[in-house]
């Protein structure tokens, strides 16, 4: 209620006591105004201060959160992005190939033994790491099978006859020039 009404509600409720009451005519005396009270103004209190400081420093800190977020999706999407980035698949003939030569240097005597092998690289977002295995798999399969009759191959392909695979996959960094052709395709020439 606005305030000049309460005071003239006040003043008809006491006129109308004094008319209501013993019947004798007294002159109706006049109501005494009531003095405005000033609103105090409340005085922030610490806590109050200090709670108000702190949803300043969050509505900072927002910014601060997304840049965070935005670095750790980026590092997510530089990790995926080199995941299984090289594969290396080697066949091997059971008996005359022997897999522990792989990483060691050809010599005329281990040269008939040494297995097969077919780098791959698997480098972006989206993985194709089952299609470059196949594709290096059937590469080495052939290479393997070059002096043998053609159905060779493709036991060779199915590990069937003795036949035996090995894949080796690894991480390709982000400062690997792969990395950077691949990322930046648009600006490499092949």
């Amino acid at each position: 209620m606005p305030r000049g009404t309460t005071a003239a509600v006040s003043q008809a409720d006491d006129e109308l006591r004094d008319d209501a009451g013993n019947g004798s005519e007294e002159p109706a005396k006049k109501p005494a105004r009531k003095k405005k009270r000033k609103r105090k103004r409340k005085k922030r209190s610490a806590p109050e201060s200090a709670v108000r400081e702190a949803e300043a420093e969050k509505g900072e800190r927002r910014p601060r959160r997304w840049w965070i977020a935005l670095v750790v999706i980026g590092l997510i999407e530089l990790f995926l992005f080199g995941s299984r980035g090289r594969i290396r698949v080697c066949v091997a003939h059971e008996g005359e190939h022997d897999f522990a030569l792989i990483d060691q240097p050809r010599t005329e005597e281990n040269t008939r033994r040494y297995p097969t092998c077919e780098k791959r690289t698997n480098v972006g977002i989206v993985s194709h790491f089952d299609e470059a295995r196949d594709h290096a798999m059937l590469t080495a399969c052939q290479r393997a099978a070059v002096l043998r009759p053609k159905h060779v191959v493709y036991q060779c392909a199915l590990p069937e006859d003795g036949w035996q695979h090995r894949v080796e996959t690894s991480f390709v960094p982000p400062w690997d020039p792969v990395y950077y052709k691949r990322l930046f395709w648009f600006a490499f020439d092949d």
